[in-house]
């Protein structure tokens, strides 16, 4: 209130022309507001038209892009479904191809193993058919010559037992020939004479000779083979008997005669057999057989093993008793290259890269490695 109280008081006349000018104004505006709302209602009218049509056009237009869409989708679905069947049948007919050769080449490699198995096949069958035949031929050529040993043995045992019975008749008949008083006297030792011949006029000895003078084993052997100790052969006493005539002699009561074993190997026509002998004893006699070939053959100054030495060490390993150490010796001699099996589809053959040492030394190494076995056991 103290504000406005400072201010002039206003001017009627003007008051009144601003009142009438603002009337106006406002009437003048009140009519451009009535046209303003009979436009606004027809631009409602018309917008409602728009609205009604946009709606009826959005529908048709919505429904028209949903069938485009529809069939493009339907397109696209066909074409991918077309896609897939074409890869379908292009990965079918990879795989039925890739199939073909694998079953081809499988087919093939069948074929080709079926061929190496039956030519292994073969060449083991005539291997072991050629073996067989060695073994048998062997075998039988064994029994022959233990036969012929036996015999031999039978002929000579009879012998010696007939002149045992010989001789014991023969010291019988001296003890009783002896006088009385010298049954006391200590008899001399008789001396064993290193021949049968004797003088014509002591009939006893010439009835003995013939049985003491061809008492050998019958069995042939060959250079390097060792020789069997001939058997003892009777003596004639060179001092007689006081009492009796000069002519007359004393034979001595031979011991007990040493049997030649069955045992000894064979060197017939250069086949060797190990018979009853150990391997041990059958090397050491073979290696005799070996030396004896050494010494003549051909590369004796060149150190190399010759052939005469190669072929006795084949008919070394042909001739051992024991399949079991026969096939084990050539496995040695095969891993260690010293062998060579020549195993074709017609026959089967060995070639010997090396000599005699060479087993020994795996021999020796048999021998080690069982003494080494035994050891191990005691502990």
């Amino acid at each position: 209130m103290g504000e406005t109280s400072g201010l002039p008081e206003p001017n009627k006349a003007a008051l009144i022309l601003s009142n009438y000018q603002l009337r106006r104004e406002n009437r003048a505006l009140h009519d451009k507001l009535g046209g303003i709302e009979v436009i606004s209602n027809g631009l409602a009218e018309e917008m409602q038209q728009l609205r009604e049509g946009v709606k009826k056009t959005l529908a048709a237009r919505l429904q028209l892009l949903d069938g485009g869409v529809k069939a493009v989708d339907e397109k696209c679905e066909a074409e991918m479904q077309t896609l897939r069947d074409e890869v379908k049948t292009a990965q079918h007919t990879h795989a039925q191809e890739v199939a073909r050769v694998l079953h081809e080449s499988d087919e093939k490699r069948r074929v080709e193993i079926r061929t190496l198995i039956d030519e292994a096949k073969s060449a083991q069958q005539i291997h072991a058919e050629e073996l067989t035949r060695v073994l048998k031929e062997a075998d039988k050529k064994r029994g022959g010559q233990n036969q012929l040993l036996r015999d031999g043995m039978e002929a000579v045992q009879m012998r010696y037992n007939e002149m045992l019975e010989r001789v014991k008749a023969l010291e019988e008949a001296i003890h009783n020939t002896q006088p009385v008083g010298a049954t006391n006297r200590p008899r001399k030792k008789l001396r064993t004479a290193t021949s049968t011949s004797q003088n014509p006029t002591e009939s006893t000895v010439n009835e003995a000779g013939p049985a003491t003078k061809n008492l050998a084993p019958i069995t042939q052997t060959d250079q390097g083979t060792p020789k069997s100790t001939p058997l003892p052969q009777t003596a004639v006493s060179a001092t007689p008997a006081p009492d009796m005539d000069s002519s007359a002699t004393i034979i001595a009561s031979t011991p007990a005669v040493t049997v030649p074993p069955l045992s000894i190997p064979r060197f017939d026509d250069g086949h060797i057999r190990q018979g009853d002998l150990t391997l041990k004893e059958y090397t050491a006699a073979c290696a005799h057989h070996v030396a004896s070939i050494r010494a003549t053959d051909a590369n004796q100054g060149t150190g190399e093993p010759g052939p005469g030495e190669k072929e006795a060490i084949v008919k070394f390993i042909t001739g051992m008793r024991e399949n079991r150490e026969k096939r084990q010796l050539a496995k040695d001699l095969e891993e260690g290259g010293w062998v060579v099996f020549q195993r074709g589809a017609m026959r089967v053959g060995t070639k010997i890269l090396c000599g005699w040492a060479v087993i020994e030394e795996v021999l020796g190494g048999w021998e080690n490695k069982k003494a080494g076995d035994e050891r191990g056991e005691r502990k």
